[in-house]
């Protein structure tokens, strides 16, 4: 690349990131997630979730779906060991920055629509964070990965939990997001539900009646509420039905 190819996706890299700065501002949130530009906490949410995706990549070929601005998809392809690394996203912008911020051999970027995109029986992994409660077509996307997927292959998902299903979000960018297990349904139309984990969840506070309820509540919160961006393996240590907000992972395998 030569130095005037360089200043321009340079310029171009420094305006995607004021606009960046600017969503934040205007919305108090982002549709997509850019490394270094959001808050610490948020930061670490995300690359968990990719730490976490590393661990089932050796020698796979794998897409990430909605790789966006590029640090997660880097993060695979340099630190997982894959055959090979693929990323589609919506956005020309996103994957443009992504090639010249995040750039690595093992990485192909692809700018299409998760929803219409497949390649048959191609992927031995497909890692989706926080997309398909962005997608009206959300069960037209569950199809393309599932046909997308080689026999045995592996679909590791995320999303949000709510206490109850809703298409009235808080995040305008969201088409809709689900409770805890009508997510589960929804997956298990089409995989086998093998792990689910959950991150930094947060639970229904319980009624607080009497003065030694509350001073319990005081002195142990974290039966009630926790902050926690690791994932933990989900084995009915709470109850999911008073969750109200958080994320859950779940690792599938092709039916």
């Amino acid at each position: 690349m030569d130095i005037k190819t360089n200043s321009e996706e340079e310029i171009f890299c420094l305006k995607f990131e004021l606009d960046y700065i600017a969503e934040h501002l205007i919305h108090g949130n982002a549709e997509r997630w850019l490394h270094k530009f959001m808050s610490p906490f948020g930061e670490i949410l995300h690359v968990n979730r990719y730490e976490f995706g590393k661990k089932y990549i050796k020698d796979k070929i794998v897409l990430d779906v909605a790789g966006g601005c590029g640090y997660g998809t880097f993060l695979l392809a340099n630190e997982g060991d894959p055959k090979e690394v693929h990323s589609v996203d919506l956005s020309e912008s996103s994957v443009r920055y992504a090639n010249y911020r995040y750039p690595h051999p093992k990485i192909n970027r692809i700018t299409s629509n998760a929803e219409s995109y497949t390649n048959k029986d191609y992927f031995d992994v497909i890692i989706s964070y926080e997309t398909i409660e962005h997608l009206k077509g959300f069960n037209a996307f569950l199809e393309k990965v599932h046909n997308s997927l080689k026999p045995g292959g592996l679909f590791i998902v995320s999303t949000p939990v709510t206490n109850k299903t809703t298409t009235n979000n808080l995040n305008p960018y969201h088409v809709i997001e689900w409770s805890f297990h009508d997510f589960q349904k929804l997956i298990e139309n089409k995989f086998k539900i093998e792990e689910c984990y959950i991150q930094n969840i947060t639970l229904k506070h319980q009624v607080v009646k009497s003065f030694y309820s509350r001073v319990l509540y005081k002195l142990f919160p974290d039966r009630y509420k926790t902050f926690n961006p690791n994932l933990i393996k989900f084995q009915n240590q709470i109850d999911p039905n008073n969750i109200v907000s958080g994320f859950q992972i779940l690792v599938c395998s092709k039916k």
